[in-house]
């Protein structure tokens, strides 16, 4: 197998993909080719999230990763983006029954590994969000440093960074097949050439079951998903509140609601349904003009 030759080859131009290639290069590993079968990086997942910064886990590993990771993103080096990354608008999550009862009693350990939060009561928490229902959860977690990630700042801010220490990205190169040697991947073949690498990366996000088979490694099943929020000024007839949602602090399970604007300018429920923030799915069209209400309506249910 001939072609370029590389200390590593990332597949995937997504935000794993990109950062790994900042933190390499940081680190004084330069020689990097990311791969992008797209005609632009952060096509799919990673251009279209909604992100924030929730340094909160039940699965005690993701969460000291978080605990990790979460300095970065409120203070990043001096000179890595143009504007800041985080708007700490601060994360409420909601709980109840066992998850709760488990939240109370870790929260100071959590505290004492570096994640600041506050624990709240469901009138605490109706408080900051009027919308909530205090009979859907028995308590509340604010994380008050947390908040609305700049995706975009940050994808731009990995690749400017990453590409003046050496990195390079080929974009419209979709890899079709792995080499492996020894029980080793050494390398990948494209329409574009093939390329060596002593270390191949596969970031490749929803589709990384497909590398996974090409190099012989099993079970790797990934399924993307898309979906859509949008917010907006909205008269909460139960309480007669103008409510402006864009700072209150992200939630993380919420009741969707779809609405119209009928002849007479009155608005119309045309869909509705109850699901985790990030399992939206809007899969048939609405007529304009509408509008997605969003409200939280009970407890985040654990992984």
């Amino acid at each position: 197998m001939g072609g370029d030759s590389h200390d590593v080859i990332i597949i995937g131009a997504g935000v794993a993909g990109i950062s790994l290639s900042y933190f390499l290069t940081e680190r004084g590993v330069t020689d990097i080719l990311i791969l992008e079968r797209e005609s632009q990086p952060a096509y799919h997942a990673t251009g279209r999230s909604a992100a924030v910064l929730v340094e909160l886990d039940t699965i005690p590993a993701l969460h000291q990763l978080k605990v990790r990771s979460a300095g970065f993103f409120r203070d990043p080096p001096s000179g890595f983006s143009e504007y800041p990354l985080l708007q700490q608008s601060g994360a409420l999550l909601l709980f109840g029954g066992p998850m709760w009862d488990m939240l109370r009693q870790a929260a100071q350990s959590l505290g004492e590994m570096g994640t600041r939060l506050e624990l709240l009561s469901p009138a605490e928490a109706v408080a900051r969000v009027p919308v909530l229902s205090e009979e859907h959860f028995e308590g509340a977690v604010l994380l008050p440093e947390d908040g609305q990630m700049d995706v975009h700042q940050l994808l731009q801010s990995y690749t400017h960074h990453a590409r003046k220490r050496g990195a390079v990205q080929q974009l419209n190169t979709e890899v079709e097949a792995i080499r492996v040697e020894n029980g080793r991947s050494v390398g990948v073949e494209t329409r574009a050439g093939a390329f060596r690498a002593r270390w191949i990366v596969n970031a490749a996000g929803a589709w990384a079951g497909k590398p996974g088979d090409m190099a012989g490694c099993a079970g790797i099943n990934q399924a993307g998903t898309e979906a859509a929020i949008l917010v907006g000024n909205l008269r909460c007839e139960e309480k007669d509140l103008q409510l402006s949602i864009e700072r209150m602090p992200w939630q993380g399970d919420v009741q969707w609601e779809i609405f119209r604007l009928d002849s007479r300018h009155d608005l119309e429920c045309v869909r509705s349904g109850r699901a985790s923030v990030e399992e939206i799915r809007l899969t048939e069209s609405v007529e304009a003009p509408c509008v997605l209400l969003v409200r939280l309506h009970k407890t985040l249910t654990p992984p």
